[in-house]
């Protein structure tokens, strides 16, 4: 790919077109263009901006290390201990699968047991069913270690209704702006995670204009 001239050349994200840049890849002029979603399959909800009781959380992913999903768990737990009745009960959902022979989703069901966390493993959710799994749900965690390309995932949320709560070093730091449409936090920070969901869980305002942006 290093000898080929790309003269017409598009990349998802400004994270995408520096990693393939620092690769060797000829495509200083490349074009950015943000995906997007078929908004009409990923309705709001008529709940939008009510929360529920308990809260509903949803992760949708993939289920490997570099995907955080673990931080979801260790920042429940935190929250459970030091807030208690501060917050809201609350559930988790994780929508995904991970390799069969990698033990990391066992962890997951093993660390959410030990913590009390009422967690539902959904496994793999056709994507045609996720704007049901979205409409059930009040918040939208996306815990990712590693540089996203991109987060449609986020935008099925936003579009849905619900709140993100995302880390931002990929490619959703680029649309994704503190306050304004989703609260950020840094990668395996478990305590800011923490606080960024006791935020929503007790701000009825905040939560209502992160829902309905």
């Amino acid at each position: 790919l290093r000898g080929l001239k790309f003269t017409h050349t598009t990349c998802i994200s400004r994270i995408v077109k520096r990693n393939l840049l620092n690769r060797g890849l000829k495509i200083d002029n490349s074009h950015i263009i943000y995906q997007g979603i078929p908004i009409e399959q990923f309705p709001q909800k008529s709940t939008a901006g009510v929360m529920q009781k308990p809260v509903r959380i949803l992760y949708a992913g993939q289920l490997h290390f570099y995907k955080g999903v673990h931080t979801i768990i260790e920042a429940l737990v935190k929250l459970k201990e030091s807030a208690k009745e501060a917050i809201p009960e609350f559930t988790l959902t994780i929508a995904g699968k991970g390799a069969e022979s990698d033990p990391y989703t066992d962890n997951l069901k093993s660390q959410a047991e030990q913590g009390g966390i009422p967690t539902d493993f959904l496994g793999i959710v056709p994507h045609k069913e996720m704007s049901g799994v979205y409409q059930k749900h009040d918040i939208f965690v996306f815990p990712s270690i590693w540089e996203e390309p991109f987060g449609l995932t986020h935008i099925e949320a936003m579009a849905s209704g619900l709140p993100v709560v995302s880390t931002a070093n990929g490619g959703q730091g680029e649309f994704l702006k503190t306050e304004q449409n989703a609260l950020t936090f840094p990668p395996e920070d478990a305590e800011a995670l923490a606080v960024c969901l006791e935020r929503l869980m007790t701000d009825a305002e905040l939560f209502r204009n992160l829902s309905i942006q």
